[in-house]
C-alpha cells in the first residue's frame, strides 16, 4: 500500500516538475510576443501560419481550463485527469473567443499569415525526417515562404530537424536575444 502511495506522489511530483519545465520554458515565447508587440521598430514582424495560430487557440482553452479547476478548489493532482472533463458553458467559450481575439488584435501588426506550403517537402519530412504531419506543414511554410528562422519550443522537434539544412531552428530565446542585442544597436 505504502509502494503505491509513493507512486502516485510522485507522478503528481512529476507532473508538477513538467509543469514548472513547460512554464519555464514557455516563458521566452511569451517575452518574445511581448516584445514584438512592441512596435518600436518596423521590421519586427513574426510570419505564422493559421495552424500554427490554431495551436495557440488550443493554449489558450487549455490555460483557461487550468484557471477554472483552480477557482474551483480541484487539487492539483487531480488537474491532468479533469481537465478534459470540464464542461465549457456558452459564457466560458465566449470568454475563451474574447481571449484569443485579443491576442491575435494586439499582434496584428507583428503577425503576417502565409499558408502556401510545398506539400512534397511535408511528405519529405514526414518521410525522411520523422516529422508528424502538423509539424511538416508547419516547417514546409516556413521553407516555402523563405523565413530564416523556425521558432519552436518543441525539443524533439529541433533533434528532428538538426540534419535539415534548408531552415534555421531555434528556441524562442534566440530570437528575444537576437532582438534585445538589435535594440541596442
Amino acid at each position: 500500500m505504502a509502494s503505491k502511495k509513493l507512486d502516485r506522489h510522485d507522478r503528481v511530483d512529476n507532473k508538477r516538475d513538467e509543469l514548472l519545465r513547460d512554464y519555464e520554458s514557455e516563458r521566452s515565447a511569451y517575452e518574445l510576443f511581448h516584445m514584438l508587440h512592441e512596435p518600436k521598430t518596423p521590421e519586427r514582424y513574426i510570419v505564422t501560419s493559421n495552424l500554427a495560430k490554431l495551436e495557440v487557440t488550443g493554449v489558450i482553452a487549455a490555460e483557461f481550463k487550468c484557471r477554472q479547476l483552480f477557482k474551483g478548489h480541484v487539487p492539483f493532482r487531480y488537474w491532468f485527469r479533469s481537465q478534459d472533463k470540464i464542461r465549457l458553458t456558452r459564457e466560458d467559450l465566449r470568454e475563451i473567443q474574447v481571449s484569443i481575439y485579443s491576442f491575435l488584435h494586439m499582434m496584428a501588426h507583428a503577425i503576417v499569415t502565409m499558408d502556401e506550403y510545398d506539400a512534397d517537402l511535408a511528405g519529405r519530412l514526414i518521410t525522411e525526417f520523422g516529422c508528424d504531419t502538423r509539424d511538416a506543414i508547419l516547417v514546409a511554410t516556413a521553407v516555402t515562404n523563405d523565413c530564416p528562422l523556425f521558432i519552436t519550443e518543441d525539443e524533439r522537434l529541433q533533434r528532428k530537424l538538426k540534419q535539415f539544412k534548408a531552415l534555421k531552428v531555434r528556441k524562442p530565446q534566440f530570437a528575444v536575444n537576437s532582438l534585445k542585442t538589435r535594440s541596442q544597436e
